[in-house]
């Protein structure tokens, strides 16, 4: 890193965001060896309760950048603790969020793009989407981006080792996983709105539609109710995962996935698997999903169960968003992370 020695991570919302950075660790501090930069982390797992918690975690954030140089973030939300301190490189990996598809549903004009993203010198966007939605709603003048290549994640879901290692986890606690696909449904952050899906969920009759061939696979604790009614003969075809999985673990092992989050589904693209939005929390994502891709939008079970009975369809909206979330080619970062931060 020439004569600065130090590489800043940052990030407040953990999950997604966390993996992105952890992956990206990972390599630097392989080909660094010893005498290689030294690392600084702010992770803010918590959200502020009131006006003088969001002032003390605003000044400890600002106190810790002051002994920044190059930095790396994954949270836009972050963008202001780059402002004043960050010497180097400052690098956003701009993984698909809410704050990107609450700005792909907004009708700002360009001569209206905000300035948030001025003081990083280059983004990672990831997909065309990213680039498209950035590029409308942000003055991105002086700014490099580093398009065509993959998020750390989505590059690391399409590595068979780790698919591989994610597999064989699951099947340590869920034996009954081995041969079958996996139907993962995972639910993410949002509002707090009643979901018709899971008030509606039907775990018996979603389970002999897919007649034994699949694992179903949750985090969600409604889900997990729901299932009280099935009997031990479904432990071999169900499981509840919350405190096996990290979210991002579903996307290694996944054949199909449902969820309404955004980052998850927009980095399971790269995987070229079927992926649909389930009416979970009413948050952005689900509403840029029903505006959009309205078939691959799920409101209620019934139109969950329309959609597993042909499970692994590949095609019409399916190969549009892939293509709108992942770029043509799958290439990894690291190479470029390795020259940037060198």
């Amino acid at each position: 890193m020439g004569e600065s020695r130090s590489l800043t991570f940052l990030s407040s919302r953990g999950g997604g965001f966390y993996a992105d950075l952890k992956l990206a660790q990972n390599f630097l501090t392989d080909r660094a060896g010893e005498g290689g930069p030294a690392y600084r982390f702010f992770l803010n797992h918590e959200r502020a309760a009131g006006p003088p918690a969001r002032r003390g975690i605003a000044l400890a954030r600002e106190q810790f950048c002051q002994g920044a140089d190059h930095i790396l973030c994954a949270d836009l939300s972050l963008a202001g603790a780059v402002e004043k301190y960050g010497r180097g490189v400052r690098l956003l990996m701009a993984a698909p969020c809410e704050y990107q598809f609450r700005a792909a549903l907004s009708r700002r004009k360009r001569d209206g793009r905000k300035k948030a993203l001025r003081h990083f010198t280059h983004i990672l966007p990831g997909s065309p989407f990213a680039e498209r939605v950035l590029g409308k709603c942000y003055d991105l003048e002086g700014i490099r981006m580093l398009s065509g290549l993959s998020l750390p994640l989505a590059w690391d879901i399409c590595r068979e080792p780790a698919r591989r290692a994610v597999r064989e986890k699951l099947a340590f606690y869920f034996p009954g996983i081995r041969g079958k696909k996996l139907l993962a449904i995972v639910t993410g952050g949002g509002g707090a709105s009643e979901s018709p899906l899971l008030a509606g969920f039907q775990p018996r009759r979603l389970l002999g539609q897919l007649a034994g061939e699949w694992f179903v696979m949750t985090n969600a604790p409604e889900i997990r109710e729901k299932a009280g009614e099935l009997d031990a003969s479904f432990r071999s075809c169900f499981g509840f995962a919350d405190r096996v999985l990290q979210r991002t673990d579903f996307l290694y092992a996944a054949d199909v996935l449902v969820t309404n989050s955004g980052r998850l589904a927009a980095c399971f693209a790269s995987r070229k698997k079927p992926v649909y939005c389930a009416a979970f929390r009413g948050n952005h994502f689900e509403t840029f999903m029903r505006r959009h891709y309205p078939g691959m939008y799920l409101p209620d079970f019934p139109a969950l169960a329309r959609a597993m009975e042909a499970p692994e369809d590949f095609s019409g909206e399916q190969r549009r968003f892939h293509r709108d979330f992942c770029y043509e080619e799958l290439r990894s970062p690291y190479e470029t992370l390795k020259e940037l931060f060198k």
